[in-house]
């Protein structure tokens, strides 16, 4: 018997006996007060618990949300590498343009079977190599006396076009836009925009789908969010 029920036989005792005390009224009241806060205990402990397992169930939630947050947005971190790496790549396929294009010309040849010769001497190779195209990739395209620049340029996938010399498409940005928006591009700056977009749209489903296969009930808001901090709109396919 606890003390509580020592109390309440106490109290039942005295008043079977017809004792009238004071404090056996306060002792009645204090065992009323007992019994209602127990009454209590038992309503609220069963919320509680389920207050506690919810509240385990959010943490453990918003542990894995944060998990995958920190992998998408090391995945966006890796994309941004790449396309500055690509840019780099870029600067580097203009340098190798700009050297190309400084050669004096031995022969060439329009039509389908175009060509355009360039001595093959220790100078004009010395400056490819110095910019990084190796001997081997040079000696791929021609002979001992000459190398055709343009079969080097497509080749290695270092120019998009010849025009008065190789040369690298512009980057797809707001002038670009802006221009085919205005009818004063090219056809030539439609079709590479609209194959952008294209993309665009592909990137798009592609991190729309990732996300909620990770998170279940990812808004098509929350995913498109997530797409405009990637670089992808200002870049286009790898060659």
């Amino acid at each position: 018997m606890n003390k509580i029920d020592e109390i309440k036989a106490y109290v039942e005792l005295c008043e079977e006996e017809g004792y009238k005390f004071q404090h056996l009224d306060n002792l009645k009241y204090l065992l009323q007060e007992i019994d209602t806060l127990k009454t209590n205990v038992e309503y609220w402990e069963p919320m509680a618990n389920r207050l506690a397992e919810s509240v385990e169930i959010l943490q453990r939630e918003s542990r894995r949300y944060a998990q995958v947050g920190a992998e998408a947005i090391e995945e966006r971190d890796r994309l941004r590498k790449s396309v500055d790496e690509r840019k780099g790549s870029i600067l580097n396929r203009q340098a190798i343009l700009d050297v190309l294009n400084s050669f004096e010309v031995v022969d060439q040849s329009g039509g389908e079977d175009c060509y355009i010769l360039v001595e093959n001497s220790q100078v004009n190779r010395s400056k490819l190599n110095a910019v990084g195209v190796s001997s081997k990739t040079i000696d791929k395209y021609g002979d001992h006396e000459t190398f055709c620049i343009l079969s080097l340029a497509f080749g290695e996938n270092y120019a998009d076009f010849w025009a008065s010399g190789l040369t690298l498409y512009g980057p797809i940005d707001n002038d670009l836009r802006e221009r085919v928006g205005t009818g004063q591009g090219t056809p030539v700056d439609a079709d590479r925009l609209l194959k952008a977009l294209n993309l665009a749209e592909k990137q798009l489903e592609y991190v729309k789908e990732a996300l909620q296969e990770r998170i279940p009930g990812t808004s098509d808001d929350l995913a498109a969010w997530l797409y405009s901090t990637l670089p992808f709109l200002d870049e286009e396919e790898p060659k």
